[in-house]
């Protein structure tokens, strides 16, 4: 059987400076009772909690929102191939 995974919209960041990393943290700053949040590593690698653990963006990746406010790290080469920006405001 084959099945299409629905069309949703979710947030993104690109992670390009250390200013975007210092923006994306102060908006997911970790939490204790919730964990999830973001947080340098080292050498600009950020330390992202996911909803199945810890795993970390370099310079370059895109930060995604989930539809259940969670976050995962994504490579360029497999976001370009699975997301397409909702507006144009958003191309860069």
């Amino acid at each position: 059987m084959k099945v299409q995974k629905r069309p949703v919209i979710v947030d993104a960041w690109h992670y390009v400076t250390k200013e975007d990393g210092e923006a994306i943290i102060k908006m997911f700053p970790k939490k204790i009772w919730f964990p999830l949040g973001v947080s340098i590593l080292e050498k600009d690698t950020l330390k992202i909690y996911t909803l199945e653990g810890i795993t970390t963006a370099d310079l370059g990746d895109w930060i995604v929102k989930g539809v259940k406010g969670e976050l995962y790290p994504v490579k360029p080469e497999i976001f370009k191939e699975t997301f397409d920006m909702a507006g144009k405001e958003n191309e860069s």
